[in-house]
């Protein structure tokens, strides 16, 4: 429950609604309370011969108190049905926007989580604790604690209606509350436990078949189906392990609960008749009497004398299940990022961006990514980088917008190190266009103007013209309004690359990023879109990562990596000239030797 506690904040601001929920539901416990009386004077008044008076006012004649029974017991109907109306509808509001504040916050919590954070986290988590486990703690906080509150003025009301008739009643129901207490709480820490199994197993079951989904055409490409569904069948029969074991424990509990919990009712239904029965001679030598009115009203009582014992196992699983969520949501929310905003970030003016990586290593788990970087790149100079799979090129390019902080050295944006930058500001410095594009589920149009979403239509064009998109895109359907689906599909690998040069273009940050973005462009495309970038953007930055010698000849500098070094530097002339790996991966693309050399 200390878990719980830590979520109070979220509801805090409608605590006014939830007074007031509760003091509605206490209201409709009070009135509750009456039915049974009303039926205590029904049998009593009407059908016997008992004088009825209501402060002092009396009915002239049985029929006249019938009626007014009769109209009591309507009104008292109406009134607590109109009343559990108005605080469903005050305490659904009340909860949504608090559910609302929860998930954005997890949101944005995990937008600014660090990108080694999320590449190591299960995706099938994520989304349950977003979900699921969010829902779980909604509803324990506008249900369950609710419930349990009015069903204790429930039992306290009851206790004073039904002493008034019999002490000795009130006093058997009592003595049930010991044992059933002890039996939930013996019981509780094994639900916690088993529960918890069950949530863990189901973010698998979730993270197996969202990667499916996402990943179809690479299941279906080389004909994996069987291995999927074999990977998703021991998902779920992990599942079905726990939930069987969670189900058979809940049902060790339940069973002997169930009979313990509904003990009460058969005793106190059994003493309130002996007591009728008997009358004046009382039960087991204590003198109580009760009329028939009476124990049919008692009848009317019981249930609330009973309901924070029947309800209690309930509540129990329901309070596991809300702790067990809230323990997994606090828990996501006490990882910082390995990447945080300094709290007193340096400004840089606008305008010129020169760019330096000075001495700069990174190592994961031992592990050499890059070792002794460093790169000079002033406004408007173009950095072409290559290098074998695996060497290092992208990190390069993640330590520039603080992805990842190096092991060893410094990159700097002005003179100034990027640690004491506001993260924001600086990755607005750079537009990134990478290989493995991703398009969001909406218009082409709002795809490229992602990163600026107040941009005209004439400008989204211009950007799709420079990328050498516009074409294919007015010959679709809805041209700029055609709707792409997940990831881009229905597009080829070079629309989609296009489109993502022409988001890139349109963002218009001081450097442009291309992470092999020219991939799957044939090489008459690709020569035509760096003449026009070279036209239109040539007083940006560029940094061209790519295999191809053609997306790189151009550059002011290359350098050449292997194994995170930098083996070779140079403009495209320098390198040849050095006849070293550049020169041999010229030779192996275009099978000859320049006629300079």
């Amino acid at each position: 429950m200390k878990i719980l506690k830590r979520f109070y904040s979220y509801f805090k601001p409608y605590m006014g609604i939830m007074i007031l929920y509760l003091l509605i539901g206490i209201v409709i416990v009070s009135l509750a309370m009456i039915l049974p009386q009303i039926t205590k004077y029904l049998i009593s008044s009407v059908i016997g011969d008992v004088p009825f008076s209501f402060f002092g006012v009396a009915p002239e004649r049985k029929e006249q108190l019938f009626l007014w029974l009769a109209v009591s017991w309507m009104t008292v109907v109406l009134l607590r049905q109109s009343l559990s109306y108005l605080r469903s509808y005050l305490m659904t509001d009340a909860a949504i926007r608090a559910v609302c504040k929860l998930r954005e916050d997890l949101f944005e919590h995990m937008l600014w989580q660090s990108q080694s954070f999320l590449h190591r986290e299960n995706t099938g988590n994520l989304l349950t604790i977003v979900n699921g486990d969010v829902e779980l703690i909604k509803t324990f906080f506008t249900g369950t604690v609710p419930a349990m509150i009015e069903a204790l003025f429930g039992f306290v009301f009851a206790s004073i209606m039904v002493a008034r008739m019999s002490w000795l009643m009130v006093a058997v129901a009592y003595v049930f509350v010991i044992p059933l207490f002890l039996f939930s709480r013996r019981f509780g820490r094994v639900f916690f436990k088993w529960y918890h199994f069950v949530r863990e197993s189901s973010a698998n079951l979730a993270m197996v078949t969202q990667e499916n989904i996402n990943g179809i055409r690479i299941v279906k490409a080389y004909a994996q189906e069987e291995q999927e569904k074999k990977k998703f069948e021991e998902k779920n029969e992990a599942f079905r392990y726990h939930a069987i074991n969670y189900m058979v424990i809940w049902a060790k509990y339940y069973v002997p609960f169930s009979i313990i919990s509904n003990l009460p009712n058969i005793v106190l239904t059994l003493i309130a008749a002996l007591l009728v029965i008997n009358g004046s001679n009382g039960v087991l030598g204590i003198s109580q009497t009760m009329t028939v009115a009476e124990f049919v009203a008692v009848g009317g009582y019981v249930g609330y004398l009973l309901v924070p014992f029947q309800q209690a196992n309930n509540w129990l699983n329901q309070a596991q299940q809300a702790a067990t969520s809230a323990e997994k949501v606090f828990r996501f929310f006490s990882t910082d990022s390995a990447i945080r905003n300094p709290k007193k970030p340096q400004h840089i003016a606008q305008g010129d961006i020169h760019l330096k990586m000075e001495h700069v290593s990174f190592s994961i788990n031992r592990n050499t990514v890059l070792k002794d970087i460093s790169i000079d790149l002033p406004q408007g100079k173009t950095l072409g980088i290559m290098g074998a799979t695996g060497s290092g090129k992208s990190m390069i390019t993640n330590m520039m917008a603080r992805f990842y902080d190096p092991s060893h050295g410094e990159v700097t944006v002005n003179g100034v190190n990027i640690k004491n930058m506001d993260l924001t500001r600086l990755r607005s410095c750079f537009a990134p266009v990478l290989q493995d594009v991703f398009l969001f589920s909406d218009t082409i149009a709002k795809n490229i103007a992602f990163g600026k979403p107040d941009a005209t239509y004439d400008d989204v064009r211009r950007c799709a013209e420079i990328a050498q998109a516009d074409e294919f895109i007015r010959e679709l359907p809805d041209e700029y309004d055609t709707i792409v689906g997940e990831r881009g599909i229905g597009l080829s690998g070079g629309q989609k690359q296009r489109i993502s040069i022409a988001r890139a273009l349109l963002f218009d940050a001081p450097i442009l990023i291309f992470d092999d973005a020219t991939s799957a462009l044939d090489m008459e495309t690709e020569q035509a879109l760096y003449r026009d970038l070279n036209t239109h953007c040539g007083a940006h930055s560029r940094v061209i990562i790519a295999h191809r010698v053609s997306s790189v000849k151009d550059c002011d500098e290359i350098i050449l990596l292997d194994h995170g070094q930098i083996v070779e530097r140079g403009t495209h002339d320098e390198l040849l000239a050095a006849k070293g790996r550049y020169y041999e991966i010229y030779r192996e693309q275009y099978s000859t030797v320049p006629e300079a050399l």
